[in-house]
């Protein structure tokens, strides 16, 4: 693989007629670790994006690629997980234990406990 055409469409200015472009782009001069190392950074803008909208950004975060041309999708921060599961109880679960972190814990935990379960086998 040593270069990728794709017709690509680019506005000079948001209120701007777009251009169609037939782009060559060649990677003769890069290993497939450099290639990798775009993707990466790409995925990163694209995480950060998605974290931005969200109304915190989280310490540790796992962004499972997409499939290119698709949407991501997305990121839920911890305290949006726990308001989804509990409503309007979940800030009353956070002031429990302390903080966000350790009711995620919490719950994280109940979940993975499988002692209880009757199809669990020992």
């Amino acid at each position: 693989m040593n270069s990728i055409t794709k017709v690509v469409s680019t506005k000079q200015f948001a209120g701007d007629d777009a251009v169609s472009t037939e782009l060559t782009i060649d990677l003769s001069n890069l290993t497939e670790a450099d290639v990798l190392e775009y993707a990466v950074q790409t995925l990163v803008i694209r995480w950060q994006g998605s974290a931005r909208k969200a109304k915190s950004i989280p310490a540790t975060a796992t962004y499972t690629a997409p499939k290119p041309g698709t949407k991501g999708t997305g990121i839920i921060t911890r305290t949006a997980l726990l308001n989804k599961l509990f409503g309007a109880k979940a800030p009353a679960l956070i002031a429990k234990y302390g903080d966000v972190d350790k009711a995620y814990e919490a719950v994280k935990a109940f979940i993975d406990d499988d002692t209880d379960d009757p199809n669990t086998t020992e």
